[in-house]
């Protein structure tokens, strides 16, 4: 099945989109809280992310950016696209040592985040490029929020690709995560199969198409 990330103007019009469900309950989960995930498409700008947790009291301990906030209750959105000397952009399927981006964050707004090809020897962002992506975490009462935003200038830098448009796609996986033992889960959007806790597997990503 392929899905769908529709076009925006701004970043105030994400929630306005239609949710993706991250109810995958995969390996532990001792806690499945409703957790849900939203992307838009800017034109010439980039792609708005966010992500709503209905969970009260998130456990949150980690408060720097690039701390294990996997420890804590944790939201995260992986994506990967064609490289442009790698892969053939035309023909390219996900595999699991390509080149993805992980984006991982609390409920204080420290994002864990880190680009490479595999899960090995990934190379972190800089803070000018954490600062691009403008993270933020936000609490109430009954859910939590995390926001981001993913410049085309980044995916540039990264991937080598500057003309991202209606028809193209991208390959991406949104998780809700906790490693605390006490409340230890691990919850997708995309299904993965394999015998122990790894999210670290672009193989598994679901497509998505810009509309």
């Amino acid at each position: 099945m392929e899905n769908h990330i529709h076009t925006i103007n701004d970043k105030r019009e994400i929630d306005s989109l239609k949710p993706f469900a991250v109810s995958n309950c995969l390996w532990t989960c001792k806690v499945t809280p409703v957790t849900e995930a939203r992307i838009g498409f800017i034109p010439s700008e980039g792609f708005a992310v966010k992500m709503r947790c209905f969970e009260k009291n998130p456990l949150t301990r980690f408060k720097n950016h690039m701390d294990m906030v996997c420890m804590d209750s944790a939201m995260e959105f992986f994506l990967c696209l064609p490289h442009f000397e790698k892969d053939d952009r035309a023909a390219f399927k996900p595999y699991d040592d390509c080149l993805y981006m992980n984006f991982e964050m609390n409920s204080s707004g420290a994002l864990y985040s880190k680009y490479g090809f595999g899960r090995k020897g990934r190379t972190a962002l800089t803070s000018e490029e954490r600062n691009l992506c403008s993270p933020c975490a936000d609490v109430y009462d009954s859910f939590w929020d995390m926001t981001l935003f993913l410049p085309l200038s980044l995916i540039k830098k990264i991937y080598g690709i500057d003309n991202l448009k209606k028809g193209d796609r991208i390959w991406c996986n949104f998780y809700k995560i906790s490693q605390e033992p006490s409340i230890e889960h691990y919850m997708a959007f995309s299904p993965i199969d394999s015998p122990s806790p790894n999210f670290h597997l672009p193989g598994f990503f679901a497509p998505f198409i810009i509309v």
